[in-house]
């Protein structure tokens, strides 16, 4: 079961897709795509209950539930740039894979 939300933040919106499970097909976040593809949203995100972060797709970025919920001010952003996206993956990742 995929829940889809958006989030409408005065100047920036995001969209969100809820995945309950650890692999989901594109299928289910696809919506993010075409939306952001659209210009609707500028990012989206997979928020799942597994354990490493990821970009699935441009500006669409996989996060476990956890990391999104506790940095939700810092995901949400406006300025907040691929590089800096890419960092705190990479150092969360790193921090995962030596639990």
């Amino acid at each position: 079961k995929i829940q889809r939300n958006s989030i409408d933040r005065a100047m920036s919106r995001i969209g969100l897709v809820f995945a309950f499970k650890d692999l989901f097909p594109n299928r289910d976040w696809a919506c993010l795509k075409s939306v952001r593809n659209e210009e609707v949203i500028r990012r989206g995100f997979i928020i799942y209950p597994g354990r490493r972060c990821f970009f699935a797709s441009k500006n669409i970025i996989a996060l476990p539930a956890t990391v999104f919920l506790n940095q939700f001010d810092f995901w949400n952003r406006e300025e907040l740039r691929n590089g800096d996206i890419l960092k705190t993956i990479r150092h969360y990742n790193s921090e995962c894979s030596s639990l």
